[in-house]
């Protein structure tokens, strides 16, 4: 009788206990696995473009060789409970992981475009994701990870650089801002210092366009120092333009800009 007894005992166990981890499987393959299958499916079929690139409300990849010209590397946002941020490299022709990063701050409100560069100047590429650009005034909003020897470092500051534009040859990064209808905006350069970007100089321009009532002022180091400038309201379009109708993430021109010790304007 108690042999009877604890047989019928297990095989009530082991059915409810079946049961229990089938619905915990089957909570689990909805949207995540849904995701995963086709992130999966892209890596594979694009696992030998030179260049691709999907922006999807499933996520968002970028595969080629945009790391290092031998390498084939592939860039992933996917988007369930939270965002995450992964890198792979093709090794043996199968995909290795080698960054992930969790919780990310993005947004699938906004569409994802990579801005593959150099940012820092150290002469390895670094990846930029735009993720956000304003109404009305054109300001775009872009999440940085420096390429560090194998790693990647997030630079938490670059989001707060509008447009960011990278002056090559000032080693500079520069930043613009508006808002109010252009009434008032900003202009920064930035240099790097040990992964973080440090504030030189600031062009800050106010009471456009009300012709006389323009009012502009440079800051300098880290806004110890300030002083009012004159400033045309051509010149003033001419950012507006360079910032906004042709942005581009590398000036290669130098047309408009500002250095330490006066306002600058190549024509």
């Amino acid at each position: 009788m108690k042999i009877e007894l604890t047989i019928i005992l297990f095989c009530f166990t082991t059915l409810f206990g079946c049961q229990t981890t089938t619905e915990n499987i089957n909570t689990n393959t909805d949207e995540s696995l849904k995701l995963i299958s086709y992130c999966d499916s892209l890596l594979q079929k694009e696992k030998y473009s030179l260049n691709f690139e999907s922006d999807t409300d499933k996520g968002f990849l970028k595969i080629g060789n945009f790391l290092n010209e031998d390498r084939q590397n592939a860039i992933l946002v996917s988007f369930d409970s939270s965002a995450s941020f992964k890198i792979f490299e093709l090794e043996s022709n199968e995909w290795k992981l080698i960054f992930r990063q969790e919780d990310i701050d993005m947004t699938r409100a906004f569409s994802i475009e990579a801005f593959i560069e150099d940012y820092n100047f150290d002469g390895i590429n670094d990846i930029g994701l735009r993720n956000e650009i304003s109404n009305g005034t054109s300001i775009m909003t872009f999440y940085l990870w420096l390429n560090e020897q194998g790693t990647f470092v997030e630079i938490p500051e670059f989001r707060n650089i509008g447009n960011p534009t990278i002056i090559k040859y000032l080693n500079r990064i520069q930043g613009y801002s508006a808002c109010c209808a252009y009434s008032e905006m900003t202009l920064t350069n930035y240099v790097w210092f040990n992964n973080s970007l440090r504030k030189m100089e600031q062009l800050e321009i106010s009471n456009y366009p009300n012709g006389s009532g323009i009012t502009a002022n440079v800051s300098e180091r880290y806004g110890i120092t300030q002083r009012a400038v004159k400033i045309k309201e051509k010149e003033i379009n001419r950012i507006i333009d360079k910032f906004s109708s042709n942005w581009k993430i590398i000036d290669t021109t130098g047309k408009i800009g500002f250095t330490s010790g006066e306002v600058t304007f190549f024509y």
